[in-house]
């Protein structure tokens, strides 16, 4: 079984978040990664979206010591909750334009994990972005396609 995961998971617990909100945001995406591990269930990421956490650590973090600690911290995730890999293949690239028809507002990155979710025929595709979560056409198109959009918030881990 595939469950993607969006970058921004990721990032939400790798960057320490400030605000209660946000802290509890992070918490959910964390409890997310355990059960999946705890029902014997593989995270997948995409390639864009390893590419995309390294862009943000790199961008965000400017002390030298504290992005190595975060880039350490990103592989001991990779491992702790053992992810598998999985990148955008030729079969897929006609779903972007189709993603983006649905959303036209839809991030360059989110179109290729969606559209990598698609194509590797993804049981769930786990994301806090509010451009997929509360877009009911896309979600509806998730859902005809068999993937079960999964938004993480502050308040919990719902089912869209």
């Amino acid at each position: 079984m595939h469950h993607h995961i969006d970058s921004c998971i990721l990032l939400e617990i790798l960057l320490k978040p400030k605000k209660q909100e946000n802290v509890a945001r992070a918490r959910f995406c964390e409890k997310h990664l355990y059960d999946l591990k705890s029902r014997s269930q593989t995270p997948i990421l995409c390639l864009a979206a390893i590419g995309e956490v390294l862009i943000t650590i790199y961008e965000t973090i400017q002390e030298r010591r504290e992005r190595e600690t975060t880039l350490c911290l990103f592989l001991d995730l990779l491992d702790k909750y053992e992810f598998d890999f999985t990148s955008l293949n030729h079969p897929a690239i006609p779903i972007i334009p189709l993603l983006l028809e649905i959303e036209p507002n839809l991030d360059p990155t989110d179109s290729q994990l969606l559209a990598c979710a698609l194509q590797k025929s993804a049981e769930s595709f786990a994301t806090f972005d509010q451009t997929i979560n509360f877009n009911k056409k896309l979600t509806t198109y998730l859902k005809e396609n068999n993937i079960r959009p999964i938004a993480i918030s502050e308040r919990g881990i719902d089912a869209v």
